[in-house]
This record gives C-alpha cells, structure tokens and sequence, in this order.
C-alpha cells in the first residue's frame, strides 16, 4: 500500500507558519529555538491573564463585603441603636 505524495504533504509540518503571534519556523517537524520561546513566552501570559482573571472575581466579593459591612455600620450609627443590620455581624474570634 503507497501513499501519495500530496496526502503526505497535508501530514507534514511546514517550514513556516503565519500566526498572530508572527512567524513560527519549523525545522525538521521541530519548533526552532526561536518559535518555541514565542510560543513559551505566549503560553505565559495567557496563563497570568487567567490567573487575573479568575482572581478578580473573588476579590471583587471580598471588596463588596467590605463595602455592605461599612454601609451597615453606617446605617446602624444614624439609627442610634446599633441594632436593626440586615445582618448581624459575625463576632470576632477570640486571639489565642
């Protein structure tokens, strides 16, 4: 059984491929030591991208529990009795 020449052509890996990241040289099938620092260096950022991303979700929360503690507080002083919070705020652990 033979295989053709142009299905082995589709197989193969190019010399050089055009991507948004700029040009990636193959040598061989193998990335040259230039593409695969490219490609390092992209994979990365793409990586701390993530990683912010994924972080500010859970800081924004800390920092609206933050904000509603602080509005509590403060709608507690105008009352003056220091009781009617929407919530009750947790007591402090005690220091060990």
């Amino acid at each position: 059984m033979s295989v053709s020449t142009e299905t082995l052509r589709s197989l193969s890996t190019p010399e050089q491929l055009e991507t948004r990241l700029g040009t990636l040289d193959f040598v061989d099938g193998f990335p040259s030591p230039g593409t695969s620092e490219l490609v390092y260096d992209h994979l990365d950022f793409v990586h701390a991208l993530n990683v912010f991303l994924n972080g500010f979700q859970g800081a924004s929360t800390v920092a609206l529990r933050k904000g509603e503690k602080v509005r509590l507080e403060i709608l507690d002083d105008r009352r003056g009795s220091g009781a009617g919070a929407a919530a009750p705020t947790p007591p402090e652990p005690a220091p060990e």
